[in-house]
C-alpha cells in the first residue's frame, strides 16, 4: 500500500512471498480453483488496506496492474475497495492471456470501474 501522508510516501509490505507460497500450496492440495485463491488473496488484502485507508482519509485510488495473476488479485482488489465507497480506478498493462486474470478483469467491467490501458496516470490520487 502506498499512501501520501504530508508529502511522504509511504511503503508497507502486505505479505512475504514464503507465506503466500504455503498458502497456495494449502488452497490447491484441496482441490479449490486459481480464481476462488485469486478472491481470498484480494480480499486478504483489502482488509489489509481499509484500515490504512480510512486513517488516511483517502478518497481515490490508483491500482497498477501487469498481465500475469498477480495482476488479477490487482483487479480485484479495485473492486473491493470500490465497494467500499472509494472513488477507484485501475492502469493496465496489455490483458494477459490467463484465464483468471480474465476473470478478475470482467468482474472490473462489470463493476464500472474505468481501466485505462498503460500506466500513464490521468489524475492525482490519494494512493497508488
Amino acid at each position: 500500500v502506498i499512501t501520501k501522508n504530508k508529502g511522504k510516501i509511504m511503503h508497507q509490505q502486505v505479505y512475504h512471498s514464503s507465506e503466500i507460497q504455503a498458502w497456495e500450496g494449502r488452497w490447491f492440495a484441496q482441490q479449490n480453483s486459481a480464481y476462488g485463491l485469486m478472491q481470498q488473496v484480494a480480499w486478504a488484502t483489502t482488509e489489509h488496506m481499509l484500515p490504512r485507508l480510512k486513517q488516511q482519509q483517502v478518497k481515490s485510488v490508483a491500482v497498477c496492474c501487469g498481465q500475469g495473476n498477480n495482476a488479477g488479485d490487482g483487479y480485484l482488489i479495485a473492486s473491493y475497495i470500490a465497494a467500499q465507497g472509494y472513488d477507484v480506478e485501475i492502469y493496465a498493462a496489455a490483458l494477459g492471456e490467463s484465464t483468471t486474470l480474465q476473470q478478475a478483469h470482467a468482474a472490473d467491467v462489470q463493476h464500472g470501474i474505468i481501466i485505462y490501458s498503460g500506466l500513464a496516470f490521468q489524475h492525482s490520487y490519494d494512493a497508488y
